[in-house]
């Protein structure tokens, strides 16, 4: 079964690019709840000292950075300043994830897929 693709990297990028330089986009590792209870995630959100802003899929989620943390039991984060952010973007040519550690199985997949000629 092929795993839905939310819009967070895209959201979080976009916000710290368009956004105020104090933005820190942020890609981690989430456990997912609800239907996707259990199940391991790569993430992405901005931060603005200790409050998170995570915009994905719709959503308007704005809390306290310990908080979100807790409930999303959050892992492995790499953090990007806006100009940080910005290279990446150029050098990949995506909104992320760039560092394998913060990247899932199933996404290593679709870029290989997505990479492959013909």
């Amino acid at each position: 079964m092929a795993k839905k693709l939310g819009d967070c990297y895209d959201v979080a990028g976009r916000m710290v690019m368009d956004g105020n330089e104090q933005f820190v986009l942020c890609h981690g590792l989430v456990t997912g709840q609800r239907e996707l209870s259990g199940q391991i995630i790569g993430h992405a959100w901005c931060e603005i000292g200790d409050i998170v802003l995570d915009f994905a899929n719709g959503k308007h989620t704005v809390m306290r950075k310990e908080r979100y943390y807790e409930i999303g039991k959050i892992e492995k984060v790499r953090r990007y300043t806006q100009k940080q952010a910005c290279e990446m973007m150029m050098l990949h040519k995506t909104f992320g994830p760039w560092d394998k550690e913060v990247e899932t199985d199933w996404q290593r997949e679709r870029k290989k897929k997505a990479n492959k000629v013909g």
